[in-house]
């Protein structure tokens, strides 16, 4: 069976039309604030299902969303420079207010050439025992959208001793930097000629 253009653009339509049709017109809506309670333009408001984000909606000028009717009973708010929210996909009273998050810029770096490291592996760790993981490039790595408070940094390397570790406290719309330096894992001598 030959398939041409015409056909596969009919199927897209039905498809489409399916899709849209799935879903009753009832809306959802809620407004994202700071907690200043200015709105925030540009943050994204989604249906949360098996831990995605689908059916997702960009907030106006005011901070106002309006998303119909969908597939869980959850929905994520999130922007950058704020740490995300999951709620009760209900029709929202009151403003929704995300809180701004920190982020840590997490260089690490050969303790003998003071170059950066490449590939090296370390991990955020907060005193509840929340985690996060990161892998560097020379540059080192940006993590964005972490909760403020005291962390343990600690990262490591292949070809190099035992990782380094500090202690950073993150702040609420700051950016942390932190330097990590791992020691080269000496080389054996080669053996002696008799």
């Amino acid at each position: 069976m030959k398939i041409g253009r015409t056909s596969i653009l009919a199927f897209a339509a039905a498809t489409a039309l399916f899709t849209v049709s799935q879903f009753p017109v009832q809306a959802l809506s809620g407004t994202v604030v700071d907690r200043d309670q200015k709105p925030i333009p540009g943050a994204s408001a989604c249906y949360w299902v098996a831990q995605s984000n689908q059916l997702c909606v960009v907030t106006d000028d005011g901070g106002f969303f309006e998303l119909p009717d969908g597939p869980s009973s959850s929905i994520r708010i999130f922007a950058d420079g704020y740490l995300p929210r999951i709620l009760p996909a209900v029709e929202q009273n009151g403003p929704i207010v995300l809180t701004r998050s920190a982020t840590l810029l997490v260089i690490v770096v050969d303790e003998t050439s003071g170059e950066g490291i490449d590939g090296a592996t370390g991990e955020v760790a907060y005193a509840s025992g929340r985690q996060r993981r990161f892998v560097t490039n020379r540059a080192g790595a940006r993590l964005k959208t972490l909760n403020p408070g005291r962390v343990a940094v600690t990262a490591y390397a292949d070809g190099y001793d035992l990782g380094d570790s500090k202690q950073v406290l993150l702040e609420a719309g700051e950016e942390a930097r932190l330097e990590l330096r791992l020691r080269p894992t000496p080389q054996p001598s080669p053996p002696a000629e008799n």
